[in-house]
């Protein structure tokens, strides 16, 4: 497949398709560049989402 179709095909994607997506690409990520922490975040922009997720991220990276 060229690279034009693997774009437009992302372009087209749903949503679980998009999470099957990042997860593939996160792991080659990964494999190219094993001493490096791959980290992919995603946050709700509603402020009180937002807060639960920050103060989730601060746990998990202390």
């Amino acid at each position: 497949m060229k690279r034009n179709e693997v774009l437009r095909t992302i372009l087209e994607a749903d949503e679980d398709f998009i999470e099957e997506i990042l997860t593939v690409a996160m792991k080659r990520k990964q494999q190219l560049y094993p001493d490096w922490d791959i980290r992919y975040l995603a946050m709700p922009r509603t402020e009180g989402e937002r807060q639960r997720y920050e103060r989730a991220w601060k746990v998990l990276t202390e």
